[in-house]
């Protein structure tokens, strides 16, 4: 009694740290890493030169339908007579998430959680740590029973939430926001059996990415690059995914993973 007197007594986060995304559950650290970086300061940090554009994509998008899913790797309109639409200057940070999910086959068994990391440069990972994640991006479908259908893989670039300015109202919807990039999906490589991946860019050559609501997350999955006749010689387990734009979706990262794809293939 006197436990749960002093839990009723312990604020709350808000939104809740702990939430349910379509089947998977996602936790945030209470703790987060940073609060109150200005969206400059941050996308020089993470190296997102147009999270700007990214942010304001995301606003205009919120305005028009509060309860859709957001699409990733479309390509941007012109900015041409469409002015930057921010309402807030800085954002929390958070360079962990936990997500987890049920099994597969026996939905009363839930699975080990997974940590996915969305880190700048530091010691040991120069060019940050971002691991790989099904995202949700059509409604219509679900993880894991859909496979790849209605979903997108994405690199789980920055995790965010907005910090409205003090004494504004809040235009948007008060929830978690991660920055992602794009992998558009191959054919199924017939030696390895595994999807193909490559970086989505776009006409200029610059990464495709999106900011998204956390909601959309499903899961983590892993990318193995496809080095073909030569590999460069910066690649090392930490930047890998930096240098190079070629991959394969690793089925056999675990069972939940193979089940999905092989299962789902199979009718």
């Amino acid at each position: 009694m006197l436990a749960t007197s002093r839990r009723n007594k312990i604020p709350q986060a808000h939104p809740p740290r702990t939430f349910l995304a379509g089947g998977t559950a996602i936790h945030l650290n209470c703790n987060l890493t940073c609060t109150g970086l200005k969206i400059n300061e941050v996308a020089d940090e993470f190296n997102i030169p147009d999270l700007w554009y990214a942010l304001s994509d995301f606003l205009q998008h919120d305005a028009r339908n509060r309860d859709g899913v957001f699409w990733v790797g479309v390509p941007r309109r012109s900015l041409i007579n469409r002015p930057l639409n921010i309402s807030f200057e800085c954002v929390q940070i958070w360079h962990t998430i936990r997500l987890q999910q049920i099994c597969l086959h026996d939905l009363s068994v839930v699975l080990p959680a997974q940590t996915m990391h969305a880190s700048p440069a530091r010691v040991g990972w120069s060019k940050g740590r971002k691991d790989v994640a099904i995202l949700n991006v059509d409604s219509a479908y679900d993880w894991p029973k859909s496979g790849l259908k209605g979903h997108a893989v994405c690199e789980l670039q920055l995790i965010m939430r907005p910090i409205p300015q003090r004494g504004s109202r809040i235009t948007w919807r008060d929830q978690y926001l991660c920055y992602v990039r794009n992998f558009k999906i191959g054919a199924v490589d017939p030696v390895t059996e595994m999807h193909t991946l490559t970086c989505a860019k776009y006409a200029n050559g610059t990464l495709v990415g999106d900011a998204v609501p956390l909601t959309q997350l499903r899961a983590f999955v892993n990318i193995i690059p496809r080095l073909g006749t030569a590999a460069d010689p910066r690649l090392t387990k930490s930047t890998s995914a930096h240098y190079h734009s070629l991959f394969y979706l690793n089925k056999y990262f675990d069972k939940q993973i193979y089940d999905t794809l092989y299962f789902v293939s199979q009718g």
